[in-house]
């Protein structure tokens, strides 16, 4: 397993410590690895160490994704897993054509969030184990707020560590949003939070994190914000892949792509 998260974050954590005490993995993390993992780096780890597992940040895995050459050396891998937001739905099917994609995910209140593996059609979803204490909570529409319980069992609750960092607290609410699996249970699609949804001042909530998963389509964006709580019109902050494009001429390429996403929201 190669580790490629900072072990200050808990995803890095877990995977210096907890993964490989608990499974006896090999934590690999090479000496020269530059303090900004790049693809071309990741590329030649894949070639040179051959992982069977690793953990990504989605930067990275999208910039993996893009190049067919970069994809082709990680087939052997046994399983590819991510975490830090949502991975785009196109990035999940590539991979999930050749080898298993599992989430990971954590926080530094909560830690690991002990998600079990999902089958490997259901690479969509996160597994939630309910015997952690994870619970959902209506929150609009189809969507539903993750939110962690104390166990009535005190012997149980002290693994909780959540309730050791909040002590007055019986419930924990996460502020990530899901869309549950139509048959299956614990299976949850798509995180989003509940700070994710902006009000307009004409009381219209929009779905920032879908809007900048549209836009994060377009290779010409590295990176993407929304916001505009109370404001008028939301605004974007857009990151490109070429940083040495004016504003001007950024500005004048991208407005086609903003101004279709604008038309397809206006008509749901």
């Amino acid at each position: 397993m190669i580790a490629v998260m900072s072990p200050s974050w808990i995803l890095g954590l877990t995977m210096y410590v907890h993964i490989p005490m608990t499974l006896g993995t090999i934590a690999v993390l090479p000496a020269d690895t530059p303090h900004t993992l790049k693809a071309e780096y990741m590329d030649q780890i894949h070639i040179t160490v051959r992982p069977d597992v690793d953990i990504y940040v989605l930067s990275l895995l999208r910039d993996l994704a893009r190049n067919p050459e970069y994809i082709d050396h990680m087939r052997h891998m046994k399983m590819v897993g991510f975490g830090g937001a949502p991975l785009a739905r196109e990035v999940k099917h590539l991979l999930s054509s050749f080898t298993n994609v599992q989430p990971a995910m954590g926080s530094t209140e909560v830690g690991n969030y002990g998600l079990k593996l999902s089958a490997k059609e259901d690479w969509m979803y996160y597994n939630f184990d309910p015997e952690l204490g994870w619970r959902f909570l209506p929150f609009q529409h189809d969507l539903c707020e993750s939110v962690i319980v104390r166990h009535a069992d005190p012997e149980k609750a002290k693994t909780q560590m959540i309730f050791h960092v909040f002590p007055e607290l019986n419930v924990y609410h996460t502020t990530d949003v899901w869309k549950p699996h139509l048959n299956k249970n614990d299976l949850w699609l798509y995180p989003e939070r509940t700070d994710d949804f902006i009000k307009l001042r004409d009381l219209t909530k929009m779905n920032t994190l879908h809007v900048e998963g549209l836009i994060l389509k377009d290779p010409r964006v590295k990176a993407c914000v929304m916001k505009g709580e109370g404001k008028k019109v939301p605004f974007l902050l857009i990151e490109l892949v070429d940083q040495e494009t004016s504003v001007e001429n950024a500005t004048e390429e991208l407005w086609p792509m903003v101004e279709g996403i604008s038309k397809q929201m206006s008509g749901l």
